[in-house]
């Protein structure tokens, strides 16, 4: 069989119109990122408020960790010189002297809020409906009991 390169699908997001962050700048994001690259990400945020007590080489695996988790959440930009293709580069698209500081991280993170928040919204909404089939099959199994 005949491998073929693997293209995430993507969305464009305008930074101003999509995420009210007032910026005349569109990214390109991977529409449905890994859950592993999700957890990765929260776990990184999440650990922001103990690293004073982390370790320099855990300091250091997480910022890279970080970047490569960005780089995958980030595909293109329509910025001249911003380029998401590899953790490195992603770093320094972060720290481009051009842009507002954050900006990039700011986006990623809105965009990925609104993924769980749709996530947990269809989970519910699964869950409801498994609840709804299930009570009825018992209702059924009551009957053919009686």
């Amino acid at each position: 069989m005949k491998k073929k390169q693997f293209r995430p699908k993507t969305t464009k997001l305008h930074l101003d119109k999509d995420l009210g962050l007032g910026q005349d700048i569109t990214i390109e994001v991977w529409t449905d990122p890994s859950r592993q690259i999700i957890t990765d990400l929260f776990e990184i945020l999440g650990a922001t408020d103990r690293l004073d007590e982390t370790e320099e080489a855990d300091k250091e695996k997480m910022n890279r960790r970080y970047f490569e988790c960005a780089s995958m959440v980030l595909m293109d930009c329509d910025i001249e010189g911003i380029d998401f293709g590899t953790a490195e580069s992603t770093e320094e698209a972060f720290d481009d002297e051009r842009l507002p500081w954050g900006i990039f991280h700011q986006a990623m993170i809105m965009y990925i809020s609104k993924l769980t928040e749709e996530y947990e919204v269809l989970k519910n909404a699964l869950r409801r409906v498994k609840m709804l089939s299930d009570s009825g099959n018992e209702a059924k199994s009551e009957q053919e009991e009686k």
